[in-house]
């Protein structure tokens, strides 16, 4: 009963990490391959050692499409790592007081993938090694050396270079179950040289295309192949050292160490675990995870409680307040960054133009989102397709009519499990040109493409003008147009579009642009009747005026009761950015 409390809570912890805590870690595992059901896919996966565990674990991380349905697999991964751990304990111990032990490698494997490049299949890999120890130790004898002459080259085969615990793991069973003896040393010695032998041999007739450090450290266990963290490899002596912690329990006979072991590891655990995740990285990705599924409002909330300093979450947080209509009210309560706040510049990196690319989405700037999406796809970091990229491909090309090259992505989509139906539909309005444009996102792309392409030596604001000209339903673009010209600082080109600002349907002038035009008046620079300042924001800014110029440290504006307004922007935070950011020199 003890043990299922223990497990139970283990678990629900577990659970609730993943779906409450970080779901956004389950939908970047999911976007960043696509599991097929064909025998190609198949065969490029048996191709490599460890190519199993990874067919493995993909086919269970595409579930993470669905946040629960995530959330569960991942849970069920590491109790089955957690409840084999303590067979491999009590074996060796025959001690229930092993149990809390057992729960060490999952811990530490769940700090580990703080890191989120860490693939599901390293943990599958330390399950079947698990696994093929709790079957070769039944076996007794000659037949045990005849099993493992088969069962270590398909262990590398299939789980990859953990192999090597699988044989630390059975060089400790036999000498903690049974007397050691010169015969078990010997054949210990000859495990082991046999496991170097089959890798080695590997390496130099079939996976020659490979480097060492891949061949000796795991193909798929992390994203970036050419990252062999350290973490990985404490993991992977968790799994060996832990029977030993729990064959020291023999000579333990403290009375209720079982619940003292219990709560030091999950209180120790949590402490490691929680110290994994990097707080500001984890945001970007919530950002992204929110951004993908639309929720623009969680997005604001979780910004107004931490706000990263950087462009990529200006992106995020930019759009997410364009697409609520609150841009020109809130926007300077916010970080910001000069331009690169709504546009990031370009980086081949598989991450830092996806909320670039759906600003273009939304904005329906098709052409420049068909080349973000397809460079993040690209630039995938161990070359697998995304299934989330995919299919924002093929709606693109369909709206832009390649109807040729949307099948491309089509045919992928069709042999996944959740984007199948999607695509089954898409290619059967192919065959019919009113059954496409009554699709509603590409009806609405196709009312708001910018069918000119986009270069980055294009002045972005003349881009942003022609854009919303083609179309002045485009409340989105109107929106961009003016933040991109209030985060450049360009009073100019203020100056000469303020006189649409009446006739866009703004039931209210949104804060910031009514600052922007008392700061014209405070000049003696009227921009029409129409947009005449209130008495209280002339006061306001005049109240600024006099405190900036009477404040011999600026930096102090920042935290002052204006600090949200766009007075302290303009004159404080644009002129100290970076040049990396593109700012400039305020053009007033």
């Amino acid at each position: 009963m003890r043990r299922l409390i223990v497990s139970s809570v283990y678990a629900l912890c577990i659970m609730l990490f993943f779906l409450k805590g970080y779901p956004e870690l389950l939908s970047y595992h999911e976007q960043y391959q696509l599991f097929l059901f064909n025998a190609d896919y198949l065969i490029a996966r048996l191709s490599v050692a460890g190519g199993i565990a990874d067919y493995v674990s993909e086919f269970l991380v595409q579930f993470c499409y669905i946040p629960f349905a995530g959330a569960l697999v991942f849970t069920l991964v590491f109790v089955v790592i957690q409840q084999l751990m303590y067979r491999l304990c009590y074996r060796v111990s025959s001690c229930e007081a092993s149990y809390p032990l057992s729960m060490i490698p999952g811990l530490l494997l769940l700090a580990y993938m703080g890191d989120e490049n860490v693939l599901l299949s390293f943990a599958v890999a330390l399950i079947f090694v698990m696994l093929a120890v709790l079957l070769i130790v039944n076996i007794d004898g000659k037949r045990r050396v005849i099993a493992e002459i088969f069962v270590i080259p398909l262990l590398y085969w299939c789980a990859g270079p953990v192999v090597f615990c699988y044989v630390a793991l059975m060089i400790i069973s036999n000498i903690t179950y049974d007397m050691l003896s010169t015969r078990k040393l010997v054949m210990s010695l000859a495990r082991a040289l046999y496991a170097i032998g089959i890798v080695y041999i590997s390496y130099k007739f079939i996976l020659t295309q490979y480097i060492p450090n891949d061949v000796w450290m795991g193909i798929n266990y992390h994203r970036n192949r050419m990252t062999y963290p350290m973490m990985q490899f404490v993991v992977e002596a968790s799994i060996v050292v832990t029977p030993l912690l729990a064959r020291l329990l023999l000579f333990v006979k403290l009375k209720w160490f079982g619940i003292m072991a219990s709560v030091v590891v999950l209180l120790g655990g949590s402490v490691i675990v929680l110290s994994s995740y990097d707080r500001d990285k984890y945001t970007h990705l919530y950002f992204d995870y929110c951004v993908r599924h639309q929720q623009w409002n969680d997005i604001i909330e979780r910004a107004e409680k931490h706000m990263p300093h950087s462009a990529l979450a200006c992106n995020s947080v930019n759009l997410a307040l364009a697409k609520t209509g609150q841009l020109g009210e809130r926007m300077f309560e916010f970080y910001q960054c000069g331009s690169r706040g709504l546009f990031s510049v370009f980086e081949r990196n598989m991450v830092s133009c996806i909320p670039t690319a759906e600003a273009y989405y939304h904005l329906g700037m098709i052409n420049e989102a068909l080349r973000c999406y397809f460079d993040t796809q690209e630039s995938i970091l161990n070359c697998r397709k995304s299934g989330r990229f995919s299919k924002r491909l093929a709606e693109l090309y369909i709206a832009n009519g390649d109807y040729n090259v949307a099948m491309k992505h089509l045919a992928n989509l069709k042999e996944t499990l959740f984007y199948s139906s999607w695509a089954n539909e898409m290619e059967k309005c192919l065959s019919d040109e009113t059954k496409v444009s009554s699709q509603p996102q590409i009806k609405r792309l196709r009312e708001l493409r910018f069918t000119e392409k986009f270069f980055f030596s294009h002045k972005t604001t003349k881009l942003l003008v022609r854009l919303w000209n083609g179309n002045k339903n485009n409340k989105l673009a109107y929106d961009y147009l003016l933040a991109n010209i209030m985060l450049e600082c360009d009073m100019e080109s203020f100056y000469n579009i303020s006189s649409t600002l009446v006739n866009v349907g703004f039931m209210n002038l949104p804060k910031h642009y009514r600052e922007v035009v008392a700061m014209f008046a405070l000049q003696g620079v009227s921009l029409g009747e129409a947009l005449t300042p209130d008495l209280g924001m002339m006061k306001m800014v005049k109240d600024f005026d006099a405190a900036f110029l009477m404040t011999s440290d600026r930096r102090k504006m920042l935290k002052s009761k204006w600090s949200d307004t766009y007075w302290t922007y303009c004159l404080v935070t644009y002129p100290s950015l970076d040049a990396t950011t593109g700012a400039t020199q305020t053009k007033h």
